[in-house]
């Protein structure tokens, strides 16, 4: 990718850490781009910046977003291609009509179905678990009918059997 690509991204939000750009490849095909900006030349990547990419690397699974490339470094920031998963929850129902309660259910059964993958299936792959660690409206996109838990900043993983979830 280059700098002129980079320079025609379409701004989407902006996190803690990083701000997030739609590109569109073509008509069809489009793909957000994460973006953290480092404060000083030499500055290395944020830890969060880092646990999301190692955390959500190895998921495979239909309503949890994909990375398609490691971050990558160009001039002073860092990139990351990821997956559209479409529009946050939140920026969708914001000021305007409440969710159909068909709609809460569908989503409510995929995010289920994502918790389930990262906090038991991945035991059973890896012998670790993970634990996504913020939830909510801002981290669930939604395209074309498909909910996807998004945003593993705070992301941690534990080994089976850990006593706690909580992260010391």
């Amino acid at each position: 990718m280059s700098v002129e690509e980079l320079n025609n991204m379409c701004y989407i939000a902006k996190g803690g850490y990083s701000t997030v750009y739609k590109y569109k490849i073509d008509n069809n095909v489009s793909v957000v781009i994460k973006k953290v900006l480092l404060k000083h030349k030499n500055s290395m990547v944020t830890p969060s910046w880092v646990r999301e990419y190692k955390y959500t690397a190895d998921l495979d699974h239909r309503n949890i977003i994909k990375f398609y490339s490691r971050p990558f470094k160009c001039m002073n920031s860092y990139y990351a291609i990821m997956e559209d998963g479409g529009i946050s929850l939140d920026k969708k129902y914001f000021n305007k009509s409440k969710m159909q309660v068909e709609d809460i259910l569908h989503a409510l059964q995929e995010l289920s179905s994502a918790i389930n993958y990262i906090h038991y299936e991945m035991q059973l792959i890896i012998q670790k678990f993970k634990i996504h660690g913020d939830i909510r409206s801002f981290n669930v996109t939604e395209k074309n009918g498909v909910y996807k838990l998004i945003d593993f900043g705070l992301a941690c993983e534990r080994e089976s059997g850990h006593e706690s979830a909580v992260e010391s």
